[in-house]
């Protein structure tokens, strides 16, 4: 008698929102004749479940019937059951559902104010951001306009393969979230191990110098030497005139040459301790040495 009560209910339903539409001039809502028919032996699968004391699979029986052939009716019979049932997140998403029943019935006002006070902050909210992209949850499509209830706890959501793989979410009961892609990730950069010292190439620097100050101090004996012997064949000749030049340039050349292997002495000491404490023989930068008509030029990548 139970069953019979409810499946009456059901059918009168259907006719009176069909009269409700005929009466106000919009034409009813077309349904497929064969999903009507698997809706209703959903239906019926549902009455027998709820008589056997199955609350939870009725609830899944009078959703996926309301789901084929949505019926307000099937709708507030799916909710109690979730209530009967504490299936939170199936009453939640029911709930939602209910956002197309243009005027509810106060039966249905009442089931939806019983599932929303016994249920609302059990479960989790996910919401998708991104308009331009698809993603499902546990099978089930995210939407940017409506909330999917789901389950507290570590979710997977996949997006679709025009976008970045999938996003692990661990979502508490109560908290609503938004969800997008990631973007995608950079390329692994190969870390350069930190230089320890100065690169070998600058060593360059040092070498032609100390080569430059040697040939410099070389030039100034040779130039010395000359003079001497110049000075030498004037005095043998008692020659006084233009003597004293030759003395006083054959002097400057000495000291220039003096001078100039001191130098050389110094650069080749300071090259030697750079290449010995100062320089990384393995580092990684660059370094490049030129010389060119407008003297020594480096060019160093740190």
């Amino acid at each position: 008698m139970k069953r019979a009560c409810i499946v009456l209910i059901a059918a009168g339903a259907i006719s009176s929102n069909v009269f409700a539409q005929a009466a106000s001039g919009t034409a009813p809502n077309t349904v497929d004749a064969s999903n009507e028919t698997r809706a209703a032996t959903l239906y019926d699968r549902g009455v027998d479940a709820h008589d056997r004391g199955f609350f939870a699979d009725a609830a899944m029986f009078f959703a996926d019937a309301d789901a084929l052939a949505p019926n307000d009716v099937t709708l507030e019979t799916a909710l109690r059951e979730c209530v009967r049932a504490d299936a939170a997140v199936l009453g939640m998403r029911l709930h939602a559902r209910a956002a197309r029943v243009v005027a509810p019935s106060s039966g249905l006002l009442s089931a939806l104010r019983d599932v929303q006070l016994k249920f609302s902050d059990r479960v989790g909210y996910v919401q998708l951001a991104c308009k331009a992209c698809q993603a499902t949850l546990g099978g089930v499509p995210l939407s940017t306009s409506v909330e999917l209830p789901v389950e507290p706890g570590a979710h997977s959501i996949l997006f679709d393969p025009d976008t970045t793989g999938s996003l692990e979410l661990t979502i508490k009961a109560g908290e609503h979230a938004t969800v997008s892609p990631r973007a995608p990730s950079p390329p692994p950069v190969t870390p350069v191990a930190a230089s320890d010292g100065i690169h070998p190439g600058w060593l360059t620097i040092g070498i032609v110098t100390t080569l430059g100050l040697g040939a410099a101090s070389i030039g100034s004996y040779v130039q010395a030497s000359a003079l001497a012997d110049e000075l030498a064949i004037l005095r043998a000749a008692h020659i006084v005139e233009g003597a004293a030049d030759v003395s006083a340039a054959g002097q400057n050349a000495e000291t220039r040459m003096i001078a100039f292997a001191a130098l050389t002495g110094v650069s080749v000491v300071v090259t030697a301790a750079l290449a010995i404490w100062a320089v990384d023989w393995d580092g990684s930068e660059s370094v490049a040495i030129s010389i060119g008509p407008g003297g020594l030029l480096a060019r160093g990548q740190f």
